[in-house]
């Protein structure tokens, strides 16, 4: 087999295995799973659809402010079009496909491909970065078991130093200098300081809004029980969310981020509703990134016909 069929072969393999694994659990406890299921109210995934959207709004905000600190002046309503639109091909296996198509936008509206290219690495980088940190330390307290979770803490600080100014900028400018000996003539941006921190603000609602969208989910019979589950969300989904990133190799992190939810919720909840979270956070999270990339595809259409006469 030679190499440019290995990873095609191992993606399908990886969902493949993910998705018997899944139907396995499923099957196993049939019933509790059509039960768990049957008990999702009309309002719980109204609540899920609404804060995944939110999320969403809050990550683009984040997304443009990682393009403003590799400085471009990209306003929120083209930003909006392009981040929308590259959503969709995170869908696609390999993790670099969203920078790809974000580049390639921003290319067709004059916008430097470098500084495109370095804002979508730098916001991918700061999304873990931002989900590992959140979801390890408030692992530490919210599951009770802390082993399988003890690496995020210390991959974070380790991201919290590539991250920082001074050293994300040495590295970009020895990645121009590495380019330029390739004979490719790429100029890397300097880190803007304060669009970073505001990025990062952002990054951390939209995180704490994602895991809004899995609390809705979950069972809540009294007050409390509600409070536990955002806390709890919120260490699940951060975890999730890092690990999707991680595995390249799964599309939009399919299977890894599924498998890490279902592990942290079942600490506090049965193994069926833990299935349905997952599965329905799926749903909703697809059903988010397709209207919103329809309604930009529907705006610049309209657009484009407007000024066609």
């Amino acid at each position: 087999m030679t190499a440019r069929y290995v990873r095609p072969v191992a993606t399908g393999a990886f969902v493949l295995g993910c998705v018997a694994i899944g139907t396995w659990l499923v099957a196993r406890d049939r019933d509790a799973v059509t039960q768990a299921a049957a008990q999702l109210a009309v309002w719980q995934l109204a609540a899920a659809c609404g804060f995944a959207a939110l999320a969403m709004c809050a990550m683009l905000i984040s997304w443009v402010h990682a393009t403003r600190a590799c400085g471009i002046d990209l306003p929120i309503r083209e930003g909006w079009t392009i981040f929308s639109v590259s959503q969709l091909t995170k869908y696609l296996p390999g993790g670099v496909w969203p920078i790809v198509t974000q580049t390639a936008l921003g290319r067709s509206i004059g916008l430097p491909a470098a500084a495109m290219s370095s804002a979508g690495a730098v916001h991918l980088v700061l999304t873990v970065w931002v989900a590992l940190s959140v979801g390890g330390a408030l692992a530490l307290l919210v599951l009770p078991v802390k082993g399988w979770i003890a690496w995020a803490p210390v991959m974070a600080a380790a991201l919290t130093v590539t991250l920082w100014p001074p050293v994300l900028n040495r590295l970009l400018s020895r990645a121009s200098r590495l380019t330029r000996r390739l004979g490719i003539e790429l100029d890397l941006p300097s880190v803007s300081t304060r669009s970073l921190v505001s990025s990062t603000a952002w990054c951390l609602v939209a995180n704490g809004l994602f895991a809004l969208h899995v609390s809705a989910l979950l069972p809540s019979p009294s007050v409390r029980a509600s409070l536990e589950n955002v806390g709890l969300s919120l260490v699940a989904y951060s975890l999730a969310s890092a690990a999707g990133v991680l595995v390249v190799m799964a599309p939009a992190g399919a299977g890894a981020r599924e498998g890490v939810l279902v592990l942290a919720l079942t600490s506090q909840h049965p193994l069926s509703v833990a299935l349905v979270v997952a599965v329905v956070s799926r749903v909703v999270l697809i059903g988010v990134d397709l209207v919103l990339a329809m309604t930009q595809t529907l705006r610049v259409r309209a657009r484009v016909r407007s000024r066609l006469g």
